[in-house]
């Protein structure tokens, strides 16, 4: 794939759209070369370094990466804890990095790990054997499902006001915490590459940096106040045609998602920048994946996205989930492949995703890799409300209470006696006139 170059502008230069040698018109065929690597569904495909013999895990102390031999993890230790040990005296879980995490998930069976991971659409799963409830979460960028629409992302960001972000955050938190959700599908941080985007109403702008701040703080208030979050759409999605979950519905095509094609450069200026402030300003604790190819590999399998920049660069906390993988999704998004790229969950409403492989010792390595991202984001959440009492009776998230409540509390009471007062007054003196 040619690349243009400043450093050889005349000839980098596209002279046509395509190779279809009509201006204006693109080819409709692919080399045999990226055919076979779209086509190839083997776990290994498109990862890099990583493979099932060892795995890469970074060391925030060293800020380096550790190799860790997959054959001597422990898959079946009981180590008798309980999600709600994982939350201390204060409601606060447990350092990213505690031990503890890779006990909890060792509690696990592998049909409990994959059916939590691969049924992720709108809640994710009670866990028995580590008494983990069932968690709801929603999509809609411009509030929740069952809650306020707030104006669209563009007039938002127009404001370039940080107080505005953060009032939508916490308004988006509280409408959460009444409706038990925990989880909120957004904020989505893709640029606006054209005006005729198909979803540049849920993006905030085509600056980058405004969009990244912009989304930080909301992020900031509305996990302050309970909601995790799972900014969208990560990453290069530029368009809604042919992005993967459409297409034509009498012919299964297996090459699905739309291959962006971009250097590391225009990848990072671009398109990943305003990701890069939500998680490194905004401190989110979760990102729904894309549909698009990077290149020929899906976003979601894609080892150097979403495990070398998302993690380990970054320094995410937190969990990686699909779009929806219903339809076309179903199709090539792999779940080997995911998970030991750094995909934890997919958006799917059953529990038959299919899987090739969740019995080996490095599939239930990566799953429960996979468990503890989407829990720790849980126990950063609402979620722990319930679980237990730090003094016999408060929740760790509660719904603040303002002045004005006050006061229209005091009103409507004031009202409502005079009311009933005077009702019961008027029935008196019914019964006390007689009939003439």
């Amino acid at each position: 794939m040619k690349l243009l170059s400043r450093k050889n502008w005349v000839d980098t230069y596209p002279e046509v759209y395509g190779d279809s040698k009509i201006k204006g018109q693109a080819t409709k065929t692919m080399t045999d070369d990226i055919k076979n690597r779209i086509l190839d569904k083997s776990s290994s495909a498109h990862l890099g370094m990583n493979n099932d013999e060892v795995d890469y895990v970074y060391n925030s102390n060293t800020k380096k990466t550790d190799e860790i031999k997959i054959e001597n993890i422990i898959t079946s230790s009981k180590a008798g804890l309980d999600f709600a040990d994982m939350i201390d005296e204060n409601g606060k879980p447990k350092d990213y990095y505690d031990s503890s995490w890779d006990k909890l998930v060792q509690c696990m069976s592998a049909d409990e790990l994959y059916a939590f991971l691969s049924s992720g659409m709108g809640e994710t799963l009670n866990i028995p054997s580590i008494n983990k409830p069932m968690t709801i979460t929603s999509d809609s960028p411009m509030g929740l499902h069952v809650g306020t629409l707030f104006p669209c992302y563009p007039i938002q960001a127009s404001t370039f006001s940080t107080a505005v972000a953060q009032d939508i955050g916490s308004c988006i938190a509280q409408e959460a915490l009444w409706n038990n959700i925990s989880g909120w599908y957004a904020p989505t941080c893709n640029t606006h590459r054209t005006p005729f985007g198909g979803r540049n109403y849920e993006y905030y702008s085509e600056d980058t940096t405004l969009a990244g701040l912009y989304a930080a703080e909301v992020i900031k208030q509305a996990q302050k106040e309970g909601i995790y979050v799972q900014i969208k759409h990560f990453a290069l999605n530029d368009q809604d045609t042919n992005r993967g979950d459409r297409g034509n519905f009498r012919n299964f095509d297996p090459y699905n998602g739309l291959c962006t094609y971009a250097n590391e450069q225009s990848i990072r200026e671009i398109y990943l920048r305003s990701f890069q402030y939500a998680i490194e300003k905004g401190k989110a604790h979760g990102v729904m994946t894309s549909y698009n190819r990077i290149g020929d590999t899906w976003s979601g399998g894609h080892y150097g996205l979403v495990t070398e920049v998302l993690r380990n660069e970054w320094g995410m906390q937190g969990n990686a989930l699909t779009d929806y993988a219903g339809t076309f999704g179903y199709t090539y998004m792999n779940m080997n492949q995911g998970l030991r790229a750094g995909n934890d969950i997919w958006l799917h409403p059953s529990r038959t995703f299919p899987i090739a492989d969740k019995t080996s010792a490095s599939a239930i390595y990566y799953m429960q890799k996979a468990a503890k991202h989407v829990l720790y984001s849980e126990a950063c959440s609402n979620r722990i409300n319930g679980l237990f009492n730090l003094d016999g009776s408060k929740a760790v998230y509660g719904t603040p209470i303002y002045t004005w409540e006050i006061l229209v509390a005091t009103i409507d009471v004031f009202i409502s006696s005079v009311l009933i007062a005077g009702i019961i007054l008027l029935n008196r003196r019914k019964k006390t006139v007689k009939p003439v």
